[in-house]
C-alpha cells in the first residue's frame, strides 16, 4: 500500500499563511496597492515577500507576508496554468488584466 500525504492547500477562508515560501495572485485593497483593488502577484519566503504589480509597473517589498495575506480579499494559488517565473512580465499583465476584466464583471452583475 503507498503511503499518501496531504498536500498543504489554504482553505479559501484562510487567515493564516501556508508555509515558508509560495506564490499566489492575490486581489487586495488601497493602501497595500496604489489607486483601486486589484489583483497582484504575491511571493514570499519566510519573512519576506514582495508585491509586483504588473499593471502598474510597481513593487513593493517592505511589507510582512502575514499582513498581505490576512488583507486578501481573493487568492489564487500560482499552480497550473499560473504557475509561471515572476520574470515573465507579458504574461503577467495579460493574465492579470483578464482577472480585473472578470473582477469589474462581477461586482457589477
Amino acid at each position: 500500500m503507498i503511503n499518501w500525504k496531504r498536500m498543504r492547500q489554504p482553505e479559501s477562508g484562510a487567515t493564516e499563511i501556508i508555509g515558508e515560501r509560495g506564490r499566489y495572485l492575490l486581489l487586495l485593497d488601497p493602501p497595500l496597492v496604489n489607486g483601486q483593488r486589484h489583483w497582484i502577484h504575491f511571493s514570499w519566503r519566510n519573512n519576506k515577500c514582495i508585491l509586483r504589480d504588473y499593471i502598474r509597473a510597481e513593487y513593493r517589498d517592505d511589507l510582512n507576508p502575514q499582513d498581505v495575506w490576512s488583507a486578501a480579499i481573493k487568492r489564487i494559488p500560482c499552480t497550473g496554468k499560473y504557475y509561471k517565473s515572476y520574470i515573465f512580465d507579458e504574461f503577467w499583465i495579460e493574465e492579470l488584466t483578464k482577472l480585473a476584466i472578470e473582477e469589474e464583471i462581477n461586482e457589477t452583475t
